[in-house]
């Protein structure tokens, strides 16, 4: 018994371990990963810290402050600061080992990010910083998953295992209620079975719908990390403009081409005009490095909107909105803002894009706005550049839509025969009154009509929707390969489950088939031992036992109780054994002593048999040691009556009188089959029961046949009790 309890709480200790590590890893697969500093956060993190140690020409401890912050990391790639005024680079790191130089700027060179060093206003250099791409799934969120399904699965076989070694057990023990090989005990296990295939199917559905919620989890916070990185680096770029604006118009050159513009506009003179116009193209041409050229598209307008001056016509004056919440009533409160992009095609080369304005008021020497400048965001690398550096994957990228849903940036798959992108719809177009309203991971149909999981977010500056788009099917590659795995492993196991239980039952079935077979030969044996000792006829136990059973069919008894009453009746007599052979061969009539002795063959009988957990055995038991008792309670050895006494030894009761009167003893003449039908009728009620005695009647016929068929070859000295 020790032994057992230890083995058992061994089985509950290891159960329970697995479950806390299945929580565990459960909990720890669930987690999102610790988001990862973006390579402009680290830019603008050197540009504040460098600013005035450039500006100071402090290389060396420059370095030593760049070089700390890189060692600190494990995801930089590349570090280098450029020097504005020499347009040398004072900085360089790489993590292969090469040396980045360079001489003179190069829009095309530096991959990453870039963002400006500015101090006390003004432009001295910039640094660009290049990471490690980061993965949308980590390896070690790969191993927490397949850890959480390996425990899973253990925890499901130890389970299957614990079920079967209690069933086994029930089967063994003393008051098993489903004996093993019985039908309630194939059912039992079955259901047993289907209630493990059913639990693994269900375990395996939520495992691999986690595992699918994982990967949109990761994916919403990859997606809304695009745009707010586009938001950051559009930010950096208002005060990066800002600033090359407030030092370009402030100058007192501009102020005075300005005044003077203002005046030919006004006046009509055309030379003073062109003078002026050509020496403002001058001026601005000095910002070449920061991308604003002779060549830039620009307007500027004095305070009332009229036009001072205009180069290109990607911007107009119809392009300017005016109402109150417009850019240009922006600039007039003395706000640089952007406008919002505008759609434009290039005939030569033909390139598709979405180019962005920005406006900045200009001021006098008083701080009062005498005018607003409209220009092109610059591209290059650490102002802005094409939003098609947001794209990432395969298919991965951010594009912008307006208000009627029609995308107005480059996209990363247009059309071929226009460069056109087309439309896109999400559910934040029904919510763009919300300003900065950020959406929620949707999965809609692109505009090439491809399934795509995409983020929205409405940005009321540019009165626009960003989208942050990639593929489903790219997402989901590694989530339908492990469902595929879950599959196969969820088929296999419920494969070998369904084939090892069928086949364990059937042997089992077999094995028990052949212990029961054997049981009632056994059974039977003993029957004729005790009939033969009592001098019967081995044919009255195999016509009473057709009896008894055909009287248990017509009354509506349960198969199965009718075959183990079948059975068990040939043991109705075997007490018979522990009463002495005088007694039971003595031809004359039997004194009151020797009556008491043969009284008491039922108890003999039961004790013979014992107590048992198998069923024929305990029915054989009840009629053993109650066949002789009687309806009315006269009967023997315990006077118990009608319901009291077990309905198996109520049958076997009318068989066994039915048969003794009809078969002839050496102290009597077989009955007629009348008379005898004539005794069991008169005696309903009294020593039979009624129902059983009318079922008696209607199986007449039945009986009959029973009793032609197993005749008694030669007659034996018999004395029936």
């Amino acid at each position: 018994m020790i032994k057992r309890m230890g083995k058992l709480k061994c089985i509950i200790i290891f159960v329970l371990l697995m479950i806390v590590s299945m929580v565990l890893l459960g909990i720890k697969s669930t987690s999102t990963d610790e988001l990862l500093t973006t390579e402009f956060e680290v830019a603008e993190e050197i540009s504040l810290i460098g600013s005035a140690l450039v500006y100071n020409m402090n290389y060396n401890q420059l370095g030593l402050i760049v070089n700390s912050m890189i060692k600190s990391r494990k995801d930089i790639v590349s570090v280098t600061i450029i020097d504005d005024v020499s347009q040398g680079v004072i900085f360089s790191y790489s993590l292969n080992g090469d040396i980045k130089t360079f001489n003179g700027f190069s829009t095309g060179y530096l991959r990453g990010y870039s963002s400006p060093i500015v101090h006390e206003g003004q432009l001295i250099g910039s640094v660009n910083v290049e990471l490690k791409p980061i993965a949308l799934t980590s390896s070690s969120n790969y191993h927490h998953k397949t850890g959480f399904i390996i425990v899973f699965f253990l925890l499901v076989m130890m389970f299957l295992n614990l079920v079967f070694y209690a069933l086994l057990k029930l089967s063994m023990s003393g008051s098993r209620p489903v004996p093993f090989g019985s039908k309630k005990f194939v059912y039992l296990v079955l259901s047993c079975m289907s209630g493990f295939i059913l639990m693994t199917v269900v375990g395996g559905y939520f495992i691999i719908e986690k595992n699918r919620k994982i990967i949109e989890e990761r994916v919403e916070i990859y997606l809304q990390e695009t745009i707010t990185d586009f938001g950051r680096d559009m930010e950096r770029t208002r005060r990066t403009l800002e600033s090359i604006y407030n030092q370009m118009t402030h100058s007192d050159e501009f102020q005075r081409v300005y005044r003077d513009l203002v005046y030919a506009s006004y006046s009509d003179e055309n030379v003073l005009y062109e003078s002026n116009y050509n020496e403002l193209l001058n001026i601005i041409a000095r910002y070449n490095d920061f991308g604003i050229s002779g060549d830039s598209s620009f307007l500027i307008m004095n305070v009332e909107g009229d036009v001072i001056a205009q180069q290109g016509n990607d911007l107009t004056v119809d392009d300017i909105d005016k109402t109150i919440n417009s850019a240009f009533i922006g600039a007039l409160s003395g706000n640089a803002e952007f406008l919002p992009p505008k759609k434009t095609v290039n005939e030569s080369p033909p390139l598709y894009y979405a180019d962005l304005y920005f406006s900045y008021p200009i001021w006098d020497e008083f701080g009062n706005v005498i005018g607003v400048f409209f220009s092109a965001i610059p591209k290059i690398s650490f102002v802005y550049y094409d939003i098609s550096q947001y794209s990432f994957g395969l298919s991965g990228e951010l594009v912008a839509k307006n208000n009627d849903d029609y995308i107005v940036s480059n996209c990363r798959f247009p059309k071929a025969s226009t460069l056109d992108c087309g439309y896109m719809y999400s559910n934040l177009s029904h919510e763009r009154h919300i300003p900065e309203h950020k959406g929620h991971l949707e999965l809609v149909e692109d505009y090439r009509g491809e399934e795509s999981y995409i983020v929205s977010n409405w940005r009321d500056d540019f009165n626009i929707t960003l989208i942050s788009k990639i593929d489903s099917e790219e997402v989901l590659n590694s989530f339908y390969e492990f469902q595929r795995g879950v599959i196969l492993i969820l088929v296999v196991m419920s494969s070998f489950t369904i084939f090892t239980t069928m086949y364990t039952l059937f042997l089992g079935k077999e094995a028990n088939d052949k212990l029961i077979k054997s049981n009632y030969s056994i059974i039977k044996r003993l029957g004729h031992a005790a009939e033969f000792k009592d001098n019967e006829t081995a044919m009255h136990i195999v016509r009473m036992s057709y009896y008894a059973k055909i009287i248990a069919t017509n009354h509506g008894c349960d198969k199965d109780w009718v075959e183990l009453l079948f059975n068990a009746a040939p043991m109705h007599d075997i007490g018979k054994i522990g009463v002495p052979d005088y007694i039971l061969q003595k031809p004359g009539k039997l004194t009151s002593d020797e009556w008491t002795i043969m009284r008491q063959h039922p108890e003999f009988g039961a004790r013979i048999i014992g107590t048992q957990d198998n069923e024929l055995l305990r029915m054989a038991h009840d009629i053993a040691i109650a066949h002789h008792e009687k309806w009315d309670g006269t009967g023997y050895p315990y006077g118990i009556k009608k319901e009291e006494i077990p309905i198996s030894a109520r049958i076997i009761a009318i068989a066994d009188v039915f048969d003794a009167l009809t078969s002839e003893r050496i102290y009597k003449k077989a009955w007629t089959f009348e008379d005898a039908v004539m005794l069991i009728s008169s005696e309903s009620g009294k020593h039979f029961e009624p129902s059983l005695v009318n079922t008696f009647m209607r199986s007449l016929p039945e009986i009959s046949d029973i009793k032609t068929q197993y005749i008694d070859k030669h007659e034996e000295n018999i004395h029936e009790c």
